[in-house]
Order: C-alpha cells, then sequence, then structure tokens
C-alpha cells in the first residue's frame, strides 16, 4: 500500500497526473474546480461527460511550493464534475444549510519572551489538542451545501521549539505548512462542498500570502506574482449570487488597526471606501444579502496583559473608510455582516439599524481571553458600538455555525466542539434574534 504523507486523498484520473487534494470553490460568480497534484502535468476533468484538461494556476510555483495547483472554471449550469473517480460538489441556486468557520490554523508563535504553542500533533501532555481536524470532521458530518471559512488558515509563521511534541513539525511560508494546518485536517471536508474562501490578516503581504494566492484566491495571478511588490494589498471585490442570497467579499487582509495620518494608510482608506462602493452597489434588493470581511468592522477583541483584561474596539480603519463612502453605510440590502480574526465568538444587533454583526472566530486557533461583563463596563464598549447588553453575545469555546433556510429566515446556529447547540439565531430586518437552543 502506498503511504502518503499527512494520509493525502488519492484520486485516479483520466489522465497520469496524481491529485492529492481536490475542491470546488467560489469566485465572482462562478465556480472554480482547485486540485493539487505533485506530478509535473494536470489531470482531466470531467464535465457533464465531457473530458478535457485542467489549467496550471501559475507557470511556476511560489518557493517552498513543491506542487502544482491546477484550475478549470465550471461553465454555467454544470451538473456532475469528477476528477478520476472523485466526485466534486455544485453548488445549486438555493444553498440551503451554509457552514461557517474561522480562523482555524494551530498557533505557533515562538518569539525570544513570548510564545504561544497548540497541541497541533494531539500529543500527551501538551495541553488541549488543536480542535480543527475534529470540527472539520464534524462539519462535513453536518452535509451542508455551501462553507464559508472566515480567514487565517495560516498560523505556523515559527518553527516550534526543539522537542516539543504538541507543535513538532513543518513551518513557515510553504507547502508543508500549510497542508498541516489546512489541507490534511480538512480533507474529508474540501470535497463535501464547495467553498468561499475569505483573506484573513495572516494571509497578509507580510505573512502567508504566497500560499493563499495560489492555493485559495479565487481571482487569476497577476504577472510575474511572486514578487513582494507583486502582492496585493486590497483584491477586488466581488459577489457570489444565488436566488435566495448574495455573498459580498471584502478583502481586510492588510487594514491597520487605526487609520493614521501617513499617506500610505490615507491610501488605504480610501481603497477601503471604494470597495464598499462597489460592494453597496452588487447588493441585490431581490435577495437576502450577507457581507464577509475577515476584519469585524463592529467587534471586541480582548487581550491578557499585566495590568488584567484589556478590550478594544474594532476596526478603526474600517469604520473610517466607511463613514468616507458614498451615503456612509452599508446598503439597507445587506442584512448580515459575517467576520473572524478576533478568537471568539461574537454577535451585535446595533441600536440604529445596522446590520447585525457575527464574528466566527473560534474554529482551531488558540482562543482570546473570555469577554467578562466587567471588562465590558470597565471600557465602556458596549456604549461605544451602540449595542444594548442584552444584544451582545460572546463565547470563548471552540465551535462553528451552522446558517440553514426556515420559512422565518435563516437560522444560524452555533455547535461546540463535542457537538452540542449552543446559541441559535433567526437573522431577521437587520436583527439577530435569539432562539431557543434546545
Amino acid at each position: 500500500m502506498m503511504s502518503v504523507v499527512f494520509w493525502l486523498v488519492l484520486v485516479a484520473v483520466e489522465g497520469t497526473a496524481t491529485v492529492d487534494y481536490a475542491w470546488t470553490e467560489m469566485g465572482h460568480n462562478q465556480q472554480i474546480v482547485r486540485v493539487i497534484t505533485r506530478d509535473k502535468s494536470c489531470p482531466d476533468i470531467n464535465i457533464d461527460g465531457l473530458i478535457q484538461p485542467m489549467k496550471p494556476r501559475s507557470d511556476s510555483p511560489p518557493p517552498n511550493f513543491d506542487i502544482q495547483v491546477c484550475e478549470c472554471e465550471l461553465p454555467a449550469g454544470a451538473q456532475k464534475v469528477s476528477v478520476g473517480d472523485k466526485t466534486l460538489p455544485v453548488v445549486g441556486k438555493k444553498p440551503k444549510r451554509i457552514a461557517i468557520i474561522g480562523d482555524t490554523g494551530c498557533r505557533i508563535l515562538n518569539v525570544p519572551g513570548y510564545e504561544i504553542l497548540q497541541n497541533c500533533n494531539g500529543a500527551a501532555g501538551y495541553g488541549t489538542p488543536w480542535p480543527f481536524p475534529a470540527i472539520a470532521d464534524a462539519v462535513a458530518a453536518g452535509n451542508p451545501d455551501l462553507i464559508i471559512h472566515l480567514g487565517d488558515y495560516h498560523y505556523r509563521g515559527f518553527p516550534c521549539p526543539q522537542g516539543n511534541k504538541g507543535c513538532a513539525g513543518p513551518a513557515g511560508n510553504n507547502w508543508p505548512a500549510w497542508e498541516a494546518d489546512f489541507f490534511a485536517p480538512a480533507r474529508n471536508l474540501l470535497p463535501k462542498a464547495p467553498w468561499v474562501f475569505v483573506r484573513g490578516n495572516h494571509e497578509s503581504c507580510q505573512r502567508a500570502w504566497l500560499g493563499w494566492f495560489y492555493l485559495l484566491a479565487p481571482g487569476p495571478l497577476s504577472t510575474d506574482p511572486w514578487q513582494p511588490e507583486q502582492c496585493q494589498l486590497v483584491s477586488e471585490p466581488y459577489a457570489v449570487s444565488f436566488d435566495n442570497l448574495k455573498l459580498l467579499v471584502q478583502d481586510s487582509a492588510n487594514v491597520p488597526y487605526e487609520p493614521g495620518e501617513n499617506g500610505k494608510t490615507a491610501a488605504l482608506v480610501a481603497k477601503y471606501a471604494e470597495t464598499y462602493n462597489q460592494l453597496n452597489a452588487m447588493a441585490s434588493a431581490d435577495s437576502d444579502n450577507w457581507f464577509l470581511s475577515h476584519e469585524p468592522i463592529w467587534g471586541i477583541q480582548s487581550a491578557t496583559t499585566a495590568k488584567g483584561l484589556l478590550l478594544l474596539q474594532l476596526q478603526l480603519t474600517l469604520q473610517a473608510a466607511l463613514k468616507k463612502a458614498q451615503g456612509g453605510a452599508f446598503s439597507p440590502h445587506i442584512g448580515l455582516l459575517l467576520s473572524g480574526h478576533a478568537h471568539l465568538f461574537e454577535s451585535f444587533t446595533f441600536r440604529d439599524g445596522r446590520p447585525p454583526m457575527m464574528v466566527v472566530g473560534n474554529s482551531g486557533t488558540k482562543l482570546s481571553p473570555a469577554i467578562t461583563p466587567q471588562a465590558l463596563a470597565q471600557f465602556k464598549m458596549l456604549e461605544a458600538l451602540g449595542v444594548a447588553p442584552d444584544d451582545f453575545t460572546s463565547e470563548d469555546r471552540f465551535g462553528y455555525a451552522f446558517a440553514d433556510e426556515t420559512p422565518a429566515g435563516r437560522r444560524i446556529t452555533l455547535h461546540h466542539l463535542d457537538g452540542t447547540v449552543s446559541r441559535r439565531f433567526l437573522v431577521t430586518d437587520k436583527k439577530l434574534v435569539p432562539q431557543p437552543a434546545k
């Protein structure tokens, strides 16, 4: 029997290539099939009985990515798609069940005087095992029609300390680290349903941008794409349209926390204002509209300091950009904001009619400290965000969410790692209305 590192998913193909991973992802109103192979040639793809070769995503991979990514845009109306004996999912016109995850990678931060080392390997004696492999399998078992990942796939940016069995393994901006952090644990989930991938700040131009653009970004690559100056600070926004829902996707990977007064930051504020104008214009009056961005424009970041728990309001640069957009607000057709970044679950319904906000950043990476009522009062956080105490919730437990279509609207259910239901909300009339969890 062939032994393959990280339990690769092997697929026999019509061509000569052996496929390690295969999935379907959504771009701007398009579906794209991607595969990863270690061979020099791309495999064939079968679309409704028509066999054709897939194309390399790039003439050459980025440094330290000894794989080839191949892709094929699916024609509208495609029904049956396969690569070899592996059937790949095609999204329908009305996805009824949508899975939502975010911030999934295994945190390895190892700098002088400061360490955050998750137990990536589940080794005894090294703390709580990294939960994303179990979460990925649980989401797959839930049979979603579509999967949204809100960003931050790659957390193994530093080498694990020698002798630590919990985090021993690959690290850095390379294929082995990307495989260990996302592809291997998601091997059962990748082919389960089409994906919407959102770029996170861990995929910024200072971090794991090479893997993001080669592996997951839906748009075409630039000429000579692996030169640092070719890294896109803000990718073009796009929409994913269904009959019953439109997803509006923003790239907030490189946004600074505060707008500042220097020219570079001012240019970014102007660029983000432009993306708000573009996405507001894409919002449809004939369907629900959800706005997806890794950084929450209104949210709470918690951190532990020498003086105790610190709460920071998110995200000041994006708030400044929205104020500069036409109308200074989201389109009235946008009914929900979805983000990650804060390593918790958070939900907000705002007093002034802004779209409600949900943060799902608790799907794998080390959790942020719990947000306590005392800290909320101390930092006057809810007053600053315009949220009544009863309209805010947060949890510091690992989990994931499903959004199910119901006659009354989308019902979002938050699940803990063990599968138990923690909370339910009905998304209706610019509110997250709590529902019985049982």
